[in-house]
């Protein structure tokens, strides 16, 4: 699990597995979630997909909810909707110590 402060931007990045061609996934639409354990909506992620690298962001993290939270990146291709979805990643927002 990722640890996390609230209040700190959350930038990650992943490499596109070689299985796939490069830019492959270049025109999709890419978006991600970040939910709390009952499913609600904390935040959305903005995707920006480079070549082979994955990235997802959030630049202001103040009004998350802290512990346990939970993203994905879903990906689908504009021509027949096919729709991929990445494992899911665990997040712990702790709190800051800094004001």
């Amino acid at each position: 699990m990722h640890q996390h402060k609230r209040g700190q931007s959350l930038e990650l990045s992943g490499l596109i597995p070689t299985d796939y061609q490069d830019n492959y996934f270049t025109g999709w639409d890419i978006t991600s979630e970040v939910r709390n354990n009952n499913g609600e909506l904390v935040g959305t992620l903005d995707c920006t997909f480079n070549f082979r690298t994955l990235t997802i962001r959030a630049i202001d993290t103040d009004d998350w909810e802290l512990g346990r939270l939970s993203l994905d990146v879903k990906m689908v291709r504009p021509s027949d909707s096919f729709t991929l979805i990445t494992p899911t990643i665990y997040i712990e927002l702790i709190d800051r110590v800094t004001l």
